[in-house]
């Protein structure tokens, strides 16, 4: 919402200089006003908002002032009125930006007709898919979707998990796929996990290359599900932790890390910063936000699955050799899985989150999209059927696509080509009830996930998708559709380029708001603060110049900063 008014006090001074003469001038005013209201309701449409077109309306919202000021009163006098639509016309407005006209636009104007849209018929139907798919594509890099976006967001995570968490007992590992292609305007947006330096989980052959002073568990996959192992102790260093001795069992003389007390001991912790951040909040007087639950693993050296990995024979030249090895000298990660049966109380599930965020880095353009118009589908119709169909198990179609299909087929023309096929071979890996793992394909990802009515739903979900064709349910989509039907080839390129610009400026003061050299509260776009660092300063107007241009003209006021504030993740999403 615009602001109203910038300066109180001067609506109040000419108030005050009118006072004395209030009396002879209000059986003029009872004659002028109507006149002042028809002039008001024929302004041009850039001179007034919608909210306060109406000067009743505009009055109503100065009344308040007033009546916090000094007092409510029964009637408004005719004079107090006629200097309010005064104040009102003299006093200079931000107005929108384009962005927000455009994002305005798209979200109010559903009823376009589709007819009008490249490669549809007049019903809403494909007639060139080929010339429907670069629309498609065109539009989703206006929705910040594009590759260069996708990677400067993996180079700012990057940065700001190096440098935001600086515990020394702890490696923060970034975890989820939302992350490759989501917009994060804060840490709150980062998936992380913490996982202890000190504790090294390996196979038998690695235990003599580590130094002494770390603890050693050798991993045990002979006789667990393909995918888990069991950890035993094979060294206890010199730098230990004691939490990890509340995990330990015995079995036949050797000691074993438990998975379930692990999940108890996380519980523990979490109970306990949870019970801490209310006592300090109850000393402080302040309310308590809600904390995501910290979750954590631990380090885990695995070279031989990667190097049968690397070696298998692929079809195509995906991944690139770099890629590979890249992903051969990763580090993985044991974690507990919550869907995993307590009575199992020593299986891990082995986790390949570094891996995995290279391999996304190497999808080119189309392979990024069609990940995004999955989980787009996924969210919108997958998800009140079941929320297995996770972000992974859509990564993993997408990996499996990208090593058996050339890479030269996947373009903007055939984006929606591809999708129907992943779309296949989602379907037919519910059917089967498997769908291998990437990195371990002897680990089925959909075992034990779903029931059999559950599968049933799911495959008359996508049947539904593949019959009807994507290009309908992509229109009624809340994230895609609107964007699809009001953005043209200049629109869109437009749009582009005023949100990428935004998100840019807005993700680099991000990471000068971490820096802890920097005293400046990058967020606060009034003036005093943002005049120390020049950068900062840059960014700012940046931001300012986009989301309000027209505070760009005058110092910007509390309440222009804090609706900057407030239509920031409201114009990036």
């Amino acid at each position: 919402m615009n602001s109203s008014y910038h300066r109180p006090t001067a609506w109040k001074q000419q108030l005050r200089f009118l006072s004395g003469s209030t009396t002879a001038l209000n059986e003029h005013t009872e004659t002028f006003l109507p006149r002042a209201q028809a002039q008001n309701d024929n302004a041009p449409d850039d001179e007034f908002d919608m909210e306060y077109f109406a000067p009743t309306q505009r009055w109503k919202s100065l009344s308040s002032l007033s009546s916090y000021h000094g007092g409510e009163r029964s009637r408004v006098p005719a004079i107090q009125q006629f200097l309010r639509w005064l104040y009102v016309k003299v006093t200079p407005r931000s107005r929108t930006g384009e962005l927000e006209v455009m994002k305005n636009r798209m979200q109010m104007g559903t009823g376009c007709d589709v007819s009008q849209l490249p490669g549809l018929s007049l019903t809403g139907e494909i007639l060139f898919l080929p010339v429907f798919s670069k629309h498609l594509s065109s539009v989703l890099d206006s929705l910040g979707y594009s590759k260069e976006m996708a990677e400067f967001r993996q180079d700012v995570l990057q940065s700001l998990t190096s440098t935001l968490f600086r515990d020394p007992r702890y490696v923060h590992v970034v975890i989820g796929s939302r992350n490759a292609n989501d917009v994060f305007l804060g840490t709150a947006d980062i998936d992380t996990l913490l996982v202890p330096k000190n504790i090294i989980c390996t196979e038998k052959e690695g235990i003599i290359t580590l130094p002494p002073d770390y603890t050693v568990v050798e991993m045990l996959t002979d006789k667990c599900t393909p995918g888990y192992t069991e950890l035993r102790l094979a060294r206890f260093g010199s730098k230990n932790l004691s939490d990890l001795r509340s995990c330990f069992v015995v079995d036949n003389g050797k000691i074993y890390v438990s998975s379930n007390l692990f999940r108890a001991l996380q519980t523990r912790k979490n109970v306990k910063l949870t019970k801490e951040r209310y006592l300090r909040s109850e000393i402080l007087g302040i309310a308590v936000r809600p904390q995501k639950v910290v979750n954590y693993g631990l380090r885990c050296m695995c070279p031989d699955i990667l190097k049968r990995w690397a070696q298998r024979r692929r079809a195509q030249n995906w991944p690139p050799n770099k890629t590979i090895q890249h992903v051969t000298r990763s580090e993985a990660t044991l974690v507990v899985d919550s869907r995993i049966n307590p009575s199992v109380q020593r299986e891990w599930r082995i986790c390949f989150f570094g891996a995995e965020q290279l391999l996304v880095r190497s999808l080119n353009d189309t392979q990024r999209k069609i990940l995004v118009i999955l989980q787009c589908f996924a969210r919108t119709y997958f998800l009140p059927v079941t929320h297995r169909i996770s972000s992974f198990v859509l990564q993993t179609i997408v990996f499996w696509m990208a090593e058996e299909i050339p890479q030269e087929s996947f373009t903007s023309s055939t984006l929606l080509d591809h999708t129907l096929d992943a779309l296949r071979r989602l379907r037919d890996a519910v059917i089967d009830n498997c769908l291998p793992h990437y990195i371990m394909p002897e680990r089925n990802l959909f075992a034990g996930r779903t029931d059999i009515l559950t599968g049933q739903n799911l495959c008359r979900v996508m049947t539904e998708l593949l019959d009807k064709g994507p290009a309908t349910f992509l229109l009624e989509s809340v994230t895609i559709g609107p964007a699809l039907r009001q953005l043209d080839v200049e629109a869109a390129r437009k749009y582009q380029r005023l949100r990428d610009d935004l998100e840019t400026a807005c993700l680099k003061l991000l990471v000068f708001h971490h820096d802890p050299n920097l005293e400046d509260d990058v967020w606060d776009f009034t003036p005093p603060h943002a005049r120390k660092h020049p950068d900062v300063r840059r960014l700012q107007k940046t931001v300012v110049a986009i989301v309000s241009p027209d505070c760009l003209k005058h110092p910007v006021s509390v309440c222009c900063s804090q609706r900057i504030n407030a239509q920031l993740r409201w114009l990036l999403t």
